[in-house]
């Protein structure tokens, strides 16, 4: 977020290189924010799930999921230079009124949520595909880049897993 004429603040969709190129001090700004957001939404979202759970005759399946992760340390250029495990860590949660989650992995990424519901919920037998991750440039967005494949290549980049 970014402050404005008489401290109004403005919510912006950019993360990473595009966020806190504007100053040196961006980077520490868009972790606070970020975590400020974070504890906004849990706050919310908490309320809202304990209705759905105070509610008896309702047996809710509740799936919450982000698309990726934060990006203060994103370069959207260079995949060397960003914070793979930052970005590419998401929440997949997942509550089951059977609360049965064998097929459930600390690793699954969001390919597989809806085979494990569907799975558990409507006793489908949807096969699990493999969990990759791929990172795009912001120049060239349809130009994939798995993310396993980049940490073989670059043995001293921390590893996702």
């Amino acid at each position: 977020m970014e402050r404005g004429p008489a401290d109004a603040i403005f919510f912006l969709f950019s993360d990473g290189t595009h966020y806190h190129r504007m100053a040196p001090d961006h980077i520490r700004q868009y972790i606070e924010n970020y975590r400020k957001q974070a504890i906004f939404i849990t706050r919310r979202i908490m309320v809202v799930i304990s209705q759905l759970l105070s509610r008896p005759s309702v047996k809710p399946v509740i799936i919450l999921q982000s698309d990726h992760g934060p990006g203060a340390y994103l370069h959207w250029e260079d995949p060397g230079q960003t914070d793979l495990r930052e970005r590419m860590s998401i929440l997949n949660a997942i509550y089951f009124p059977t609360q049965n989650y064998h097929e459930l992995s600390e690793y699954m990424t969001p390919v597989n949520t809806f085979r494990v519901v569907f799975n558990e919920v409507f006793a489908e037998g949807y096969d699990l595909l493999p969990d990759r991750s791929f990172f795009s440039t912001w120049s060239r967005p349809y130009e994939f880049h798995e993310v396993d494949a980049f940490f073989r290549a670059h043995p001293r980049a921390q590893k996702l897993r």
